[in-house]
């Protein structure tokens, strides 16, 4: 087996650290480990001037909401979701879910995340436009867990919606469909408490059991979703999840900002975990989620770029700066929450959420990870790696981007993308969209 040892001053592994040596990849792209020296027969790749850093690790994204850039911003929640999401997210098909899909996934990819989970509910009565999401990370090589949403709530569009019995039929085949692919997976998930039906989440809870995968809900993202709870069932929307049976160590749930205590301490006690999304938060007034008590808790807790027009960034560094910022001003202390720990969340705590071997430079995960021009003025002067990756590190500094040992991103192009053509498709899109009436 042909062992590739990739030579840098500066390795970052999990204590974050920064080691000189080599990160030794196997063609299967599995790591081997990070050794001082190269081994005989070893192919020696050099990377002067660089550091070589995990890849980031999405948990949270509606790719297809990428096209939907500019046209909800500035606007509360319920008005962006009326005028963006609805009027323009609702008709898409399989050719336009591509490009949307190209767009979020090329801009993670040169911006380092190297995997993404993205939470996708525009089924149509079918599979195509599921397929086309997953063709797109395919096509660009980035990892990709589709969070194949069921969604039965009769005020979202029909294009949204699905039956109980499609919903569970459609997400086995699809996941039948890709079982062979190493860089795709699918996971349930239920929209929502107000998006699906107690009969709908029991479904994609058992489906999670049956798969042993996490099971992914938006929860308690507005205050207005708290009082709903209060409102129907007396109880605060996890002390529902709880009561109902649906609280488990497979629990990922997003947002989670309109809770108690008490709603807090269940979460660490069940062992979920936490996707949050700090820059969609802010973009969109929701509040902030109190990620010190989580992990404070124990609870693992992960990043996520929420979808492209309620952040309108695709990177999960970008979203580590915004997850430190807040959680200071939050707490009007500077020292709230360490660039250090927002980069675990990026990675590893990301990885640790979606159950997938990532997020670390160490033996026996995947080789996902970033060449990171240090000689870039952002980079300079580097007295501390991880702080300068969260707090000053823009995009050109990334030379090169890495998916299970496979470079996907050169010189700062995604290789396997004409962006040109991307851009020229998106441009007749939106002259498309401003001629509609």
């Amino acid at each position: 087996m042909v062992v590739h040892a990739h030579r840098s001053e500066a390795i970052l592994g999990p204590d974050l650290v920064p080691v000189s040596g080599v990160l030794r990849v196997d063609d299967s792209g599995v790591i081997r480990g990070i050794a001082p020296h190269p081994e005989p027969g070893d192919e020696i790749i050099d990377h002067p001037d660089c550091a070589l850093i995990p890849g980031g690790v999405n948990v949270h994204n509606h790719s297809f909401q990428a096209l939907l850039r500019g046209l909800g911003d500035d606007l509360p929640f319920l008005e962006w979701r009326a005028r963006g999401l609805y009027r323009y997210g609702a008709h898409l098909g399989p050719d336009e879910v591509y490009l949307g899909a190209l767009l979020a996934f090329a801009e993670m990819l040169r911006s380092g995340t190297t995997t993404v989970c993205d939470f996708f509910y525009v089924h149509a009565d079918g599979l195509d436009n599921d397929r086309a999401v997953l063709r797109a990370a395919k096509d660009l090589g980035i990892r990709c867990v589709l969070a194949r949403t069921m969604y039965d709530w009769d005020g979202a569009p029909l294009s949204f919606r699905e039956t109980i019995d499609d919903a569970v039929t459609r997400s086995q085949q699809l996941r039948s469909e890709i079982a062979d692919d190493p860089l795709l997976s699918l996971q349930p998930a239920p929209h929502s408490l107000h998006g699906a039906s107690s009969p709908m989440i029991e479904a994609g809870v058992a489906l999670a059991k049956d798969w042993h995968s996490p099971c992914h809900t938006h929860i308690a993202e507005e205050s207005y979703q708290r009082q709903e709870a209060l409102d129907q069932w007396g109880i605060g929307p996890v002390e529902h999840l709880e009561h109902q049976g649906w609280l488990n160590e497979r629990s990922v749930l997003v947002h989670a900002i309109w809770l108690e205590k008490n709603e807090l301490d269940a979460i660490a006690k069940a062992g979920a975990s936490i996707a949050h999304c700090p820059a969609s938060n802010m973009f969109l007034g929701d509040g902030v989620t109190p990620v010190n008590a989580y992990l404070n808790r124990g609870v693992t807790v992960g990043l996520g770029t929420d979808g492209g027009c309620t952040n309108s960034r695709h990177s999960v560094y970008d979203e580590a700066r915004s997850c430190s910022m807040l959680a200071k001003v939050d707490a009007c202390d500077g020292a709230a929450l360490s660039a250090e720990t927002a980069f675990t969340l990026a990675t590893i705590g990301g990885a640790d959420l979606l159950q997938l071997p990532t997020g670390r430079l160490e033996a026996g995960y995947q080789a996902d990870f970033s060449v990171i021009r240090l000689d870039d003025l952002s980079m300079q002067p580097v007295h501390n790696l991880a702080k300068n990756i969260v707090h000053s590190m823009t995009e050109r500094a990334i030379a090169e981007v890495y998916v299970a040992g496979r470079r996907v991103v050169a010189d700062g192009h995604v290789l396997h993308l004409d962006a040109h053509w991307l851009s020229l498709e998106l441009k007749a899109l939106a002259g498309r969209w401003r001629a509609a009436p």
